[in-house]
């Protein structure tokens, strides 16, 4: 942070201490911002879904809004605002230090839900750059391989550009990718299968997902 020298880190926070997928529920992972204090190096992490209630399901009113695996943070210069990626639903949070959410800017295919959800042409935000000076908020979407150009002033899209034209993945793979990844095909919109396999890896956590209830 420009004005302050603080540390903010995007992550995810997996809640794999609570036993039983019916416990879970919808709910196993946590999507964060950390602020850190490189004086003393206390961290403060803010939800970047602190509104959505987890008890609903299917929840469309979250999936609209729902913020997922954040990758990226940029600040603007005076460091009042910040932009946050949330590779899994398509979206660019603005937030203030404090964790609040000021904007939400839809750099993705027209939201949309259910079966209508448009996975093979996800876009996955994943990094920032800002040019203060004129007002331009470039994303790169990681799985379109495109640059979306965000005018910071109305925090509206203003373009998308492709940035290679040459692809040499499979069309299997390429079209697939986005459903490993889209959290909009989630309940409530705030997880996917990424959220264990990161990058379609492992997370390498313990989980115990078993039912002792089921059959």
């Amino acid at each position: 942070r420009p004005d302050s020298g603080e540390i903010y880190v995007a992550n995810t926070e997996a809640l794999n201490l609570m036993h039983f997928d019916t416990n879970l529920r919808g709910h196993f992972i946590d999507n964060r911002m950390a602020r850190i204090n490189p004086a003393d190096g206390s961290v403060t992490n803010y939800d970047l879904n602190p509104g959505i209630d987890y008890n609903v399901l299917p929840n469309l009113a979250a999936k609209s809004n729902a913020l997922s695996q954040p990758t990226a943070i940029v600040f603007d210069g005076s460091g009042s605002n910040l932009y946050v990626t949330s590779f899994g639903t398509d979206r660019i949070a603005k937030l203030d230090p404090d964790g609040n959410i000021l904007a939400r800017i839809e750099v993705g295919p027209p939201t949309e839900f259910g079966s209508e959800i448009d996975s093979r042409n996800m876009r996955g935000p994943r990094g920032l750059a800002l040019n203060a000076a004129t007002g331009r908020l470039y994303v790169l979407n990681r799985i379109a391989n495109t640059l979306t150009v965000i005018d910071t002033t109305n925090d509206v899209v203003l373009k998308e550009i492709p940035i290679g034209s040459f692809d040499p993945t499979p069309t299997a793979i390429r079209q697939g990718r986005g459903f490993l990844y889209d959290a909009k095909q989630s309940g409530n919109g705030t997880a996917s299968c990424a959220g264990c396999h990161i990058d379609s890896d492992m997370d390498f956590l313990a989980w115990d997902l078993g039912n002792p209830g089921g059959e």
